[in-house]
C-alpha cells in the first residue's frame, strides 16, 4: 500500500482529464487523472500502475456510499465502526487542496503544509457540473 503520508502535489495540465503528479514522504510518486472524459462520463474508475503491475478499479457509487454509511454511522454514534484514521481523510483532502493550489499557481509543486484557507473549491460550480450529471 501507499499509505496516506502524501508530501506534494503537482499540476501537469488538461487533456481531456485534469492531470497531477502526488508525491508521498517516502519518494514514492503516482500520475493522477481526474474528471469526466470528452467522450463518456466514467465516475468511480481507477488506474494504478505499479512497480508490480496496473491494476484498474470499477467502483459502484451506491454500493461504496452504502458499506461507508455502514462504517460511518457507528462511528458517529460511539459505537464502533471500521474507519480511517481522521488525519488520513484529512491528509487527502489537503492533497486535493494542494493539486487545486499547483494548477491556480502554474503548475509548480505545492507541499501539503503550503495549503491555508484561501485555497478553496467552488462547491457551487461543482454542483452545477459534475453534480447534475451524476442525478
Amino acid at each position: 500500500t501507499m499509505g496516506w503520508d502524501f508530501s506534494r502535489v503537482r499540476y501537469l495540465g488538461t487533456s481531456s482529464q485534469k492531470m497531477y503528479d502526488i508525491e508521498w514522504q517516502s519518494g514514492k510518486r503516482a500520475t493522477i487523472a481526474i474528471g469526466e472524459t470528452k467522450a463518456k462520463f466514467f465516475p468511480f474508475h481507477l488506474t494504478l500502475i505499479s512497480d508490480a503491475e496496473p491494476v484498474h478499479f470499477s467502483i459502484k457509487a451506491f454500493l461504496a456510499l452504502k458499506n461507508m454509511l455502514t462504517e460511518v454511522i457507528p462511528f458517529i454514534a460511539g459505537k464502533g465502526g471500521n474507519v480511517p484514521p481522521v488525519d488520513s481523510l484529512l491528509n487527502c483532502e489537503v492533497a486535493a487542496l494542494a493539486g487545486l493550489k499547483s494548477e491556480m499557481s502554474g503548475g509548480k509543486f505545492v507541499s501539503l503544509s503550503e495549503v491555508d484557507e484561501s485555497v478553496k473549491y467552488d462547491g457551487a460550480a461543482y454542483e452545477s457540473t459534475y453534480g447534475k450529471k451524476a442525478k
